[in-house]
């Protein structure tokens, strides 16, 4: 489960999702039809292991976890 596995637009969209863009902005940003971006999700989910946006963001170190909160 490597990022290295994603393809130049998947890499794109999860960089996207993790800045917080809502799915019309990367529609939008990526000039692409709402279906082939979730389409894009679905695989970038599948490649990487996750379900949601939020687990993506903690594998992607977007988001702190516990002990990185505390040590803060």
């Amino acid at each position: 489960m490597s990022v290295e596995r994603l393809t130049a637009t998947e890499a794109r969209v999860a960089g996207l999702v993790v800045k917080g863009c809502a799915d019309a902005q990367i529609v939008s940003q990526l000039a692409i039809p709402p279906g082939v971006l979730e389409g894009h999700l679905a695989n970038v989910y599948r490649k990487l292991g996750v379900r949601s946006r939020t687990e993506l963001a903690f594998l992607l170190g977007a988001v702190p976890d516990e002990e990185e909160r505390s040590e803060s």
